[in-house]
């Protein structure tokens, strides 16, 4: 004799269920260039405020980053 099917057990869907969207495959790059701009610009803003002075600019990215990142750019 078959068993019961439990309530709580995961069943399949019915073969006219609507399939999940999936994101697109260029989603993460998109993200990534998202992030890349607003580091490139929050730095280029920073590079401004001393005057584009040459020798800061790694600090610029990395404070940037940090700033992006933490959400607050």
């Amino acid at each position: 004799m078959a068993e019961a099917l439990h309530d709580d057990a995961i069943q399949p869907a019915p073969p006219d269920a609507p399939t999940p969207p999936a994101g697109e495959p260029s989603t993460a790059r998109s993200d990534a260039e998202q992030r890349h701009h607003r580091i490139s610009e929050a730095a280029y803003y920073r590079a401004q405020k001393r005057n584009f002075q040459p020798g800061e600019e790694a600090d610029d990215w990395l404070e940037a980053e940090k700033e992006i990142d933490a959400g607050r750019g």
